[in-house]
Parts: C-alpha cells; structure tokens; sequence
C-alpha cells in the first residue's frame, strides 16, 4: 500500500519511532531553587525535521506547547510543556521487561499526550499512568517535572521521585544500575556535577546543555530547550548553537491559532546543519540502494544490502527507512519493474516483519507480476497484521472470485 493510503500506526509503533530509533542520546534534567523551576533538554538523534507545534486549550484540556519529529506526515511527540506549568519528555532506553501493569487495560491512544492535556501536577501524572498497562514502553522513560518542583522519572514498573535540588534522566534506567557502579552515561556524570554548582539560572543551564550535547554518529543535538517553568519562557536552541535562543513566551504563544513550525525556520540558516541534512538524506538505506540500482543494477545493489546486513555497526549508522524503501519499490512498480519493486518490498518486510504495509507493497508487486499465489499470501499476512487494511481484503476478494 501507498503511504498516506489509510495508514494506521499503533502507539506502540509511534513510542519506537520517537524514542527508539530517533533518540540516541538524549539528556534532561531539572532544578528547583527558592526562586525558579527549569527543565533543560538536549533533543539528540539523527533525524533533522524537528518540529514545533501548539494545542489550544478546550473544554476540560490544557493549552500545549509541543516538541519533536515529523515522520512520514505524522508529529511524533517528544517533549513539551503545558499552561499548568507541566513540563514532560521522553527518552529511549535499552528493553526493560515491564511486569506490574499487564493485569491493568490499555489506553487506546497516546497517553503522553494525555497527561499533557489533562494533568497539571507530576503527582496526577502518576495516578493517570498507574490506570493503565504500560508495557508499550518497555524501550522507554519519561520525565515530568511541575511548577512547584516536583519531578519523576517513569521508568517501566518502577518510578523514581527527586531527592534533593534537582534530577537527571539519561538513556539508561536508574533501577539497572547497582549501588557504586559507575553511570553508563558520562554525560549524566557531567550534569550532576554541575547541577551541585548551579544557581538555578537559565545562564548555568545552557552551560550544562553545551557541556552535555551531541557531535558524532550516534546523533547530533537537533534542538535544545530550557523551560522556566515560574516565569512560562521555553529557551529553545537549534543544531547546539547556544550562542543564539528564540524566547518564547508560553501565553503569548498559546493565544495563536494552532500552528505546526520547522524548527529551524525559527533560526538563521546554518551551514553545519544544511551539509549534515545532505549528509543523512545520502545515508538513507533506500537513497543508498537507489543509486546503486540506477548505476550498476539489482544485483549490486542485493550485494550491498548483503554486507551492510553482515555488519551490525553498519546497519546503525544507515537510516533504515521504511517509507523511503516503500516509495521506492512503488517508483520501480510504476516503470514497469516489478522484479526490483518486490526485491526492495522484500527487504522491506525482513526488516520490519511485524509491520502491515510491506506485506502489502510486496502483495502489489506480485500481483503485477502476474504470481498471484505469492501476491495472496503476502495480502492474507498484511490483513493478518491489521485487520483494517481494506486494500489486502479487497484484492483476497478478487481472488477468491477467480
């Protein structure tokens, strides 16, 4: 199936996207002082279309400021803050087994966003999340922070409140680590060091912020925010420039229409980030296998996937695309070339063998390709997948009537 073609994502799938495979290194953390409460936060990852956007306030739900990815036309959310003074953000983590909650029900839908709209308190964030089942986020944890200066981290089964002055939530899990082992995280050493010295200012956080982002190939700092959660300002930095913030006033923003903003259309443009964009579109697994295709044919670019598969750092550093590699099998489908459409499909579905939609691409490929068997058992695993893919159950129609 097309993308944009009634394509439904699960929030489960939404939470991998957003901080699994985005989010290599992420770091937040918090102070409360007599005279302030901030939440800082380098967004670090790889993906470059980062976004800002807005929630008016309605009936019963808070006004939002939000943060994060625009990913194959959908807003993946991150991080944000709301008019209560509720800060959140997320961060991946490796699998942690999450237990407690398998007897509680699921919440049909993305609940982040629901304690952002509904919650005005870290303390009510909790009750909201001890309603429901939370396995969905066994890869990762969330820091919620409130105006009066409480904070949390929500961890899997286990919750983790601050004790002292401040809190610090990297990419590893606070109950896997034992008593006097060292962080795994050299960059939570380095915030918790300098948050012991910190005045609470928004001029020691973006220190800590530039001390602690990303420059390498497990992910740049895209974007960076402090939120002054007494006065309601959100420093935001893009690309770990820190020389140069937008200020936002959360009210001023709030009273806008609703808007959805590129993030670095807020900044000057920027040389390091326009050659980095180059850089990751050229290190997409499907612009990689397109070029390939196009200059030396399937079978060299078969052997390249071959020996990035056999190397597992590799695979890391390529952006495995699955839209990309969709809307490439579909470029070849449409010229008459279905044996290189169903390769890529077909790579498609062994990197993603629990996704719906490449079984159905690859369906279509058969299916133009005349081998009708092939194109009903790949239709039969789509619907399997997802029961609402009504391309999958239309075409099975047609063959049964053959």
């Amino acid at each position: 199936m097309r993308l944009g073609e009634r394509l439904r994502v699960s929030f489960g799938i939404a939470i991998w996207l957003t901080l699994v495979w985005p989010s290599y290194a992420c770091l937040t953390f918090m102070q409360a002082t007599d005279h302030t409460v901030l939440v800082g936060n380098n967004e670090d990852s790889n993906y470059f279309t980062t976004k800002m956007w807005t929630e008016p306030a309605a009936e019963d739900l808070y006004g939002c400021l939000f943060f994060g990815y625009e990913i194959d036309g959908r807003l993946l959310l991150q991080g944000g803050i709301n008019e209560a003074g509720l800060v959140y953000d997320g961060l991946a983590t490796d699998p942690l087994e999450v237990k407690n909650s398998r007897h509680k029900k699921r919440y049909e839908g993305n609940l982040l966003e629901k304690a952002m709209r509904e919650c005005a308190t870290v303390g009510e964030v909790l009750v909201l999340f001890d309603q429901y089942n939370l396995e969905e986020f066994d890869r990762a944890q969330f820091m919620f922070v409130d105006r009066s200066g409480a904070s949390a981290i929500i961890e899997g089964d286990a919750i983790h409140r601050k004790a002292g002055a401040f809190q610090v939530a990297a990419n590893f899990c606070l109950s896997q680590i034992e008593p006097g082992a060292d962080y795994l995280s050299e960059r939570y050493t380095i915030a918790q060091s300098m948050l012991a010295g910190s005045d609470g200012s928004v001029d020691s956080f973006t220190k800590i912020l530039a001390a602690t982002h990303q420059e390498g190939e497990w992910g740049q700092t895209q974007y960076s925010n402090i939120y002054d959660l007494t006065t309601g300002r959100v420093y935001l930095y893009h690309f770990h420039n820190f020389a140069a913030p937008v200020v936002l006033n959360l009210s001023e923003e709030l009273q806008k229409e609703k808007y959805v903003t590129d993030i670095p259309s807020l900044f000057p443009p920027n040389h390091a980030f326009h050659m980095f964009q180059k850089k990751m579109r050229e290190n997409k697994l499907s612009y990689l296998l397109e070029k390939i295709i196009d200059e030396q044919g399937l079978t060299a670019a078969l052997q390249k996937y071959k020996e990035i598969k056999s190397n597992p750092k590799t695979v890391y550093c390529c952006d495995i695309d699955e839209s990309g590699l969709n809307r490439l099998g579909y470029r070849y489908l449409s010229e008459d070339r279905a044996d290189i459409a169903s390769a890529i499909f077909k790579i498609n579905v062994e990197i993603f063998p629990q996704h719906w939609n490449g079984y159905d691409s690859l369906g279509d490929a058969y299916r133009i390709a005349g081998d009708y068997e092939r194109a009903r058992q790949n239709y039969a695993k789509s619907l399997q997948l997802n029961p609402q893919n009504e391309n999958a159950r239309l075409q099975l129609r047609k063959f049964a009537r053959q």
